[in-house]
């Protein structure tokens, strides 16, 4: 990108022309160069509350450059005390008009009726140029609320002669680990270069995300069934602590008898992922569920909402535009992956003896199958399969993770512990949460 300043004369009056190159393609602005002060511009806040925003807070500066007349501008309001205060100026039916938040804000200001939905006010054309699973995240009940600046994607890979079917749920996981078919412990090539997760994370990532959807908690009743002797099996199947233990193999998946955990923030990270599926015959099973689909897309720091009270929807449109839009996306850098649909031709550069790289990096060939496909065709199409993430039951998970430190740390049974975690979740269930 590049930019020229000129300044040409129209009608014996001055003024200023800004032209901005973006991908060879030229965008003018035309300003009056006057001796009088120029009029204020219109003050549209912009609330940061996750301290993560930076891709927020450059789409509010560039929002500010090219619609004249608006001033977007940029607070972070991590701290608690900012925080409390926008809180308080929303319940009073002012504060910033938009915010970056949690995912559980989201849902107790949308809760509150604070919140505006911004479905009508998203061009039908962007949001087909959006992963399904991006705008899913910011949904409830049919409206859209948040929208992420950018995402991750997760999930759970094994051999298509382990199991062969789409998805799975947590017992079928634990009858393969009984019958000796899989391990006990999670794989981590993209996170831990290839080591195993601790005991603790493993059984975290195999239950926190199917807590809404599996035997482990009754939500019609409000009963947990942690003390269930699945659970309790599950526990013991992965008590070995294989963490510190380097991996004998270079195959990811170990003869089948790994589960590979896929944890994807950037579009690079998927070229040795597929390279791998394809050499090794994985197959992405998605963490456990009784849905249709257990690969999820998460927020990466937030998702933006918009402020019920704002007056100008035409801002909100603006924003929304150059925050989803193609330049801005792509310029993405560390912060998490686009939440357009991936182009594999924005990543792919072909050098004169036919290699493929990634951004035109040496170090990072794209790898092509004997389909004719390339890793990040198989990239595009799993990112468009992925689903949101379920709610977090964060306070339920943070009892599963405390008991099971306590099993290691204390040498506790899986059953005392289980049943310690069911009579804590219980509990939690009773008190109406």
């Amino acid at each position: 990108m590049g930019k020229k300043l000129s300044c040409i004369v129209t009608d014996s009056m001055e003024h200023l022309r800004l032209t901005k190159y973006s991908r060879q393609k030229p965008e003018e602005w035309l300003t009056e160069l006057t001796g009088q002060k120029p009029a204020e511009k219109e003050d549209v806040r912009v609330a940061d509350l996750t301290g993560s925003g930076e891709l927020v807070e450059k789409c509010a500066a560039q929002t500010s450059m090219e619609k004249p007349g608006v001033s977007y501008r940029y607070e972070n309001a991590s701290a608690q005390e900012a925080r409390d205060r926008i809180m308080a100026e929303l319940s009073q039916g002012k504060g910033p008009d938009f915010l970056f938040v949690s995912m559980e804000d989201m849902y107790v200001l949308e809760e509150k009726g604070l919140l505006m939905d911004i479905g009508e006010l998203l061009p039908q054309e962007l949001k087909e140029e959006l992963l399904p699973g991006a705008l899913e995240l910011g949904t409830v009940d049919g409206r859209l609320y948040g929208l992420p600046a950018a995402i991750k994607a997760k999930t759970l890979v094994v051999s298509g002669e382990t199991w062969s079917r789409d998805t799975w749920q947590l017992e079928d996981i634990i009858g393969l680990m009984e019958e000796g078919k899989l391990t006990g412990a999670l794989r981590s090539p993209l996170v831990m270069s290839g080591d195993y997760l601790p005991p603790s994370l493993t059984v975290v990532n195999l239950t926190g995300d199917s807590l809404g959807d599996s035997f482990l908690i009754d939500w019609e009743n409000r009963s947990s069934h942690f003390d269930d002797e699945r659970f309790i099996r599950l526990l013991e199947l992965t008590a070995t602590d294989r963490s510190k233990v380097s991996s004998e193999t270079e195959e990811w998946l170990d003869g089948g008898k790994s589960i590979m955990w896929g944890y994807f923030t950037s579009a690079s990270d998927f070229l040795d992922f597929f390279a791998h599926m394809e050499k090794e015959g994985g197959r992405i099973t998605g963490y456990p569920t009784e849905g249709s689909c257990g690969s999820y897309l998460v927020p990466d720091g937030g998702v933006l909402v918009v402020n019920v009270n704002t007056a100008r929807k035409d801002t909100v449109t603006d924003f929304l535009e150059i925050l989803l839009g193609r330049e801005l996306q792509l310029k993405n850098g560390t912060m998490g992956m686009s939440v357009r649909r991936l182009s594999p031709e924005d990543y792919i550069v072909e050098k004169e003896d036919g290699r493929l790289l990634f951004m035109g990096n040496a170090r990072y060939e794209v790898p092509v199958f004997r389909d004719g496909t390339t890793a990040l065709d198989r990239a595009k199409v799993f990112l468009e399969s992925c689903v949101a993430e379920p709610p977090a039951y964060a306070r339920i998970i943070s009892i599963i993770s405390e008991e099971l430190n306590a099993m290691y740390t204390e040498k506790k049974s899986p059953g005392i512990t289980a049943e310690t975690i069911n009579r804590r979740v219980q509990l939690y269930l009773d008190e109406g949460n």
